[in-house]
């Protein structure tokens, strides 16, 4: 369980079209477990805080601070 897991799960999110649909429907109270949950179906073992510094990692120097709070607040992470 690793942030290097989670950056991998959200790369491969990005180029798979079903997961990316699959994660649009993500909302509300436990999305974290279900994320994570996702995430081991398809192979990739992170946990909460492995995801959290992953978006943020990711996201530094190419987010304003502006949208990088507007990423946190929407994934529930501010």
């Amino acid at each position: 369980m690793s942030e290097e897991q989670a950056r991998a799960f959200i790369e491969f999110a990005g180029r798979t079209p079903a997961v990316q649909a699959e994660l649009e429907k993500l909302r509300g109270p436990g999305v974290f477990q279900r994320l994570i949950e996702m995430g081991s179906r398809y192979g990739y073992e992170f946990t909460e805080e492995a995801y959290r510094d992953a978006v943020i990692a990711m996201a530094e120097g190419e987010l304003s601070d502006a949208a990088l709070d507007e990423v946190l607040r929407e994934t529930g992470l501010k």
